[in-house]
């Protein structure tokens, strides 16, 4: 059994203005409530918020 590293734990506030943007941005994305298992990583987060901040300049 291969042994797993514990995922990072990410809590972000998906605001209706995040959402927007991400829609003008064209992305896919999928809010997971907490008792769903999410399978975006900590860097693909990192990345949507920084492609969300770069959109706001």
């Amino acid at each position: 059994m291969p042994s797993e590293k514990p995922a990072s734990v990410v809590a972000i506030r998906f605001t209706p203005e995040f959402k927007r943007n991400l829609r003008a941005l064209g992305k896919r994305y999928h809010i997971y409530s907490k008792s769903e298992q999410s399978d975006i990583s900590a860097a693909e987060v990192r990345r949507i918020i920084h492609e969300f901040e770069e959109s706001r300049t």
